[in-house]
């Protein structure tokens, strides 16, 4: 069997040049033989990390940055950016709050030329949400101009520290009454409040169905948040139909979809009395619940009712239901019928 050309005495002494070649290569310019590109001079007007001003002071020295196997690992990054292992420990900083912070290539990508910023590529598609702080309602400003992060932040070193007067500086070129009369009433904090706009997670009532879209205002009444209620009593009245009644267990008969139509939770009187299916509270109730009356749909000639009542025996007839529980009329001979 004829052996393959790989493997003849010139393909094998071909491989052997091509491997002492690339040894002796790498042994004079290092890993920079396989290097995807330059690497950062960003860095260098500032003061050195660990003897180094910028990475291309280690430029070819790959194992500064990537582990066999593995690639760029946070261990390497952090034995020069020790802040960054500090806020990742601590879970302060920027670092210590976004995810996945462990992986730097995520952000920072090197080996994109020498003029390449890395500080502002990672700006460039930051995800502010994982700051507990939504950008969603702060893309734009008002003549259409795109926000930068030191409209925000002081950007003095890499801090990124946010100035929270810049929340009303920059409102108040938009609307200074509205800022003005906000502030009076709930503080210059901005935050206590909008600290996540997307949306705000109400949790303590759910602003869902009838709730939905009201202005805070509408329940909350001083900047002292935490004092509204939950209970429906601490906003809506007792209707005057059913004043005193049923207690302030509201859950019991409405719902958040509206407060009609209402659950009925006990009704003796069959409310689908009659050819027109069910009826409506105030055909009976037309004053308050607590009262009632047959009339609106029976008719009535008091000196009639009283003739027949009288000859059947009965002498308290001024209460229908006393006899009428279930809305028919009951025969002598214990026939039913409706009314």
């Amino acid at each position: 069997m004829k052996a393959h050309p790989f493997f003849s005495l010139p393909g094998c002494l071909g491989a052997l040049v091509f491997i002492v070649a690339m040894v002796a290569m790498t042994a004079v310019v290092g890993g920079g033989l396989f290097s995807p590109g330059p690497l950062s001079r960003q860095g260098e007007d500032r003061p050195p990390l660990q003897a180094f001003t910028s990475h291309v002071d280690f430029e070819g020295k790959c194992e500064y940055c990537h582990a066999p196997w593995t690639g760029v690992t946070a261990d390497l990054c952090e034995a020069c950016h020790t802040h960054v292992a500090d806020e990742r420990r601590t879970t302060t900083g920027v670092h210590g709050i976004l995810k996945n912070t462990h992986d730097c290539r995520l952000c920072h990508a090197e080996h994109n030329g020498r003029e390449a910023n890395q500080t502002a590529a990672a700006m460039r598609t930051f995800p502010h949400e994982q700051t507990g702080y939504s950008l969603v309602k702060h893309q734009q400003w008002p003549d259409g101009h795109g926000f930068a992060c030191r409209d925000c932040h002081d950007s003095a070193g890499d801090a990124y520290a946010f100035e929270a007067a810049a929340c009303e500086t920059c409102h108040r070129q938009v609307d200074a009454a509205f800022v003005d009369q906000h502030v009076a009433d709930y503080s210059a904090d901005c935050l206590a409040c909008h600290h996540e706009l997307t949306p705000f997670d109400h949790h303590v009532f759910a602003l869902t169905d009838g709730h939905a879209g009201l202005r805070c205002d509408q329940c909350h009444q001083t900047s002292d948040f935490s004092a509204a209620s939950a209970d429906c009593v601490s906003c809506h009245a007792d209707p005057a139909i059913h004043a005193g009644m049923f207690g302030v267990d509201c859950a019991a008969c409405h719902t958040i979809q509206g407060w009609a139509p209402a659950r009925l939770a006990k009704h003796t009187f069959p409310i689908d009395h009659g050819d027109e299916g069910e009826i409506a509270c105030v055909t009976c109730h037309t004053q308050t619940y607590q009262a009632y009356t047959c009339y609106n749909c029976h008719a009535h000639d008091a000196a009639q009712d009283r003739e027949t009542h009288i000859k059947a025996g009965i002498f308290v007839f001024d209460d229908c239901m006393e006899c009428h529980a279930d809305g028919l009329v009951h025969e002598q001979d214990g026939t039913k019928r409706n009314e």
